[in-house]
């Protein structure tokens, strides 16, 4: 069995020539192959797979030089066909990138397929063929501790997450308190924090650790308490304990940890990063204003926001400064709790004690965007 190479990057215009001769007509219809072989290598980029003896197996061939990424060829060898190559390809380059990506489909072509199990959309027609796009989103907010579900939805609807660490603390929000259930109720839990202020950034707000290690203890205890038959406890209490006994000085880290750490438990890999961390943090910047900075000077045209932000962000100003705007609405199923009423919005400790790793999975994709 031939071996396979890695990914590389070069085609000679020979080679595309040669491989679409045969194919030209059918589901696409190049005038001059010669001329289309010359531009696509001057200006657009590939990538490319081969066996180990050089032989083409598929190739993608795509211009990066505008807001949205455009593909203009998906072509794979007919004797390697169904082998997954142009899939590995197309999924290589959806992950290089923050960009938008455009392809030209026939209607009849049967890698239409292919590009729907992707998450191509259809986007409109150019005469009878079909503009498929792949949307890339960007999502920005604070850092929660153990948040509730539809926060984790908002993650993992995204492309690349945004910890919204350098902007002002929030009393009473859910920076550093959540709801567990105790007794068949919500019980609010709450970190102690040192000097809490909204005149201080999230970043900056510090544990306070004379108080700390008492009331982990008690929580431990509390979850203990209230959890121990709950079917998945051992695994998920182990995680909890792995994040709140962590050496976090700042609130910040602790709630971040407890986010990737719940990830990392399911098994999701998540772009994530820190607004304070941003080469350029546009802290000088209006609320909807920076927003728009943040995502365009990450490569992004799409941004998603909870959907509580409605009254706050209006599409139309970002449709105006080149960013569209969408939505998030969480889609909550109820699951059970023991043998009482269902208690819903609770911290995400609650669903993952409840249900298997598969059963979460299919909750976080439970969200309707607008």
């Amino acid at each position: 069995m031939r071996g396979i190479d890695s990914i590389t990057f070069t085609i000679t215009k020979d080679e595309i020539v040669t491989s679409l001769l045969p194919e030209n007509g059918k589901y696409f219809n190049v005038p001059d192959l010669i001329a289309y072989a010359d531009k696509v290598n001057t200006f657009g980029k590939a990538l490319v797979m081969r066996d180990d003896s050089g032989t083409l197996l598929s190739y993608i061939l795509y211009y990066d030089n505008a807001a949205q990424v455009f593909i203009t060829m998906v072509w794979t060898n007919s004797n390697f066909r169904g082998k997954g190559y142009a899939a590995t390809l197309l999924k290589h380059l959806i992950a290089s990138t923050n960009k938008d990506i455009l392809l030209e489909v026939h209607p009849e072509n049967p890698a239409k397929l292919l590009y729907h199990k992707l998450n191509f959309k259809f986007e409109r027609l150019n005469g009878t063929n079909e503009i498929l796009k792949f949307v890339k989103f960007i999502a920005i907010n604070q850092p929660y501790i153990f948040p509730y579900l539809g926060y984790f939805q908002l993650i993992y609807s995204a492309d690349s997450f945004v910890f919204y660490d350098d902007v002002n603390f929030i009393k009473q929000g859910w920076i550093n308190r959540n709801k567990i259930l105790v007794g068949g109720e919500a019980m609010l839990f709450t970190v102690p924090l040192q000097n809490q202020s909204s005149f201080t950034t999230i970043m900056d707000t510090k544990i306070n650790k004379a108080l700390y290690a008492k009331w982990c203890n008690k929580f431990i205890k509390t979850l203990a308490q209230n959890y121990k038959n709950a079917p998945f406890y051992e695994p998920v209490s182990e995680m909890v304990f792995a994040v709140l006994n962590s050496e976090h000085v700042f609130i910040s880290d602790l709630a971040i940890d407890s986010v990737v750490k719940v990830f990392s438990y399911l098994g999701i890999d998540c772009k994530i990063e820190r607004a304070s961390q941003l080469p350029q943090g546009f802290k000088d910047l209006e609320r909807s204003n920076r927003l728009i900075a943040i995502a365009k000077s990450m490569g992004y045209s799409n941004y998603i926001n909870p959907i509580g932000g409605q009254e706050l962000y209006k599409k139309e100003f970002f449709e105006e400064n080149g960013v569209t705007l969408s939505f998030l609405s969480p889609s909550i199923t109820n699951y059970k709790q023991f043998e009482a009423d269902f208690v819903p919005g609770l911290s995400i400790i609650d669903v993952l004690m409840f249900n298997s790793k598969k059963e979460v999975l299919q909750m976080m994709s439970g969200y309707n965007i607008i």
